[in-house]
């Protein structure tokens, strides 16, 4: 079993936050979105309360 690698996808344009999304989950990556700064800054701590 593989472990996937998770990226962190930031974008203010909800298309291409989706856009984004998509193609790296297409390639095997885990997405996790945000629409801007402070949100990406309160997942990714929530992410690495690990």
């Amino acid at each position: 079993m593989t472990d996937k690698k998770t990226i962190l996808v930031i974008d203010d344009e909800p298309d291409t936050l989706t856009y984004f999304a998509s193609l790296l989950e297409d390639n095997g990556y885990n997405t996790i979105t945000a629409e801007n700064g402070e949100e990406a800054l309160k997942k990714s701590a929530r992410l690495h309360r690990i």
